[in-house]
């Protein structure tokens, strides 16, 4: 994985899927808690975040860990 972010937000979904079963491997958490989980903080927008999320998430994708977001 080529960003931080990505690699936190690798992580932290890694640690969520480790937890226990979860049915259709489904996972909900709002943009400005995920913010704060994932050390980004500085970020007052939920728009700023998307922004900053979403090459992470496009890498996520493009390695086939993630589906859609």
């Amino acid at each position: 994985l080529e960003l931080p972010t990505t690699r936190r937000l690798f992580r932290f979904l890694e640690l969520f899927k480790n937890s226990g079963p979860h049915s259709n491997h489904e996972f909900s958490i709002g943009v400005m808690k995920l913010r704060d989980r994932l050390g980004m903080s500085s970020y007052a927008y939920v728009s700023k975040v998307k922004e900053k999320l979403k090459p992470a998430i496009e890498e996520l994708i493009a390695q086939n860990y993630l589906r859609e977001v």
